[in-house]
């Protein structure tokens, strides 16, 4: 049986995006407010991110989501949310 640790966050906590490279495991978080582009490639070792099993539009698409995520994540920072709360369930891995 799998555990899983879940728990929310308010859009205003969401700070970055976090890529990590897989080739040679650099992380690289770049602030929501400054993401007008997603990362294509790892500024460390120049590792194609959006490669191999990605045709040219199914990268295209990725890299638009990437930016539409931050875009809606910003507008929702910006809602002054007046007789609710509104917060993203996230998983949070278990130790065990």
């Amino acid at each position: 049986m799998t555990m899983q640790q879940r728990t929310t966050i308010d859009p205003i906590d969401v700070l970055a995006i976090e890529y990590q490279c897989k080739k040679c495991k650099l992380r690289h978080a770049v602030a929501i407010e400054s993401i007008v582009r997603p990362q294509i490639t790892c500024p460390n070792c120049g590792a194609e991110w959006m490669k191999g099993r990605y045709v040219a539009h199914h990268a295209e698409r990725t890299e638009t989501a990437v930016v539409e995520f931050a875009n809606a994540l910003r507008s929702l920072q910006a809602i002054a949310m007046v007789d609710a709360e509104l917060r993203i369930e996230i998983v949070l891995p278990v130790k065990s």
